[in-house]
């Protein structure tokens, strides 16, 4: 069971990490073409991927710094991940409905 825990512990990390790169590329496309000048209100869109790389930061050195692989710390490290796709999500709704 401890195993199985580590394994999913593992695969969250790795979750963050690819959903980091997401939002990076996001928000580095947003600002590089100059999106956040013509969109009115897009601090919100900025806010929420700074929000998700910051959540990212946040899950990966609680789930590595922590040695045992208890469910709870598990537990956790999935909420927070569902937390940074949330965030990656409203940013791409803000932007869709922006550009309409």
């Amino acid at each position: 069971m401890d195993e199985q825990l580590y394994r999913e512990k593992i695969h969250v990390v790795w979750g963050c990490v690819f959903l980091v790169v997401v939002a990076y590329l996001a928000l580095m496309g947003f600002i590089g073409t100059g999106a956040f000048a013509r969109i009115p209100r897009g601090e919100a869109i900025m806010g929420s991927l700074i929000g998700s790389i910051l959540l990212s930061v946040v899950t990966v050195s609680l789930l590595l710094t922590v040695p045992s692989s208890s469910p709870t710390l598990v537990a956790g490290g999935r909420i927070l991940l569902w937390a940074q796709v949330g965030a990656i999500l409203t940013a791409g709704i803000l932007i869709l409905i922006a550009m309409s």
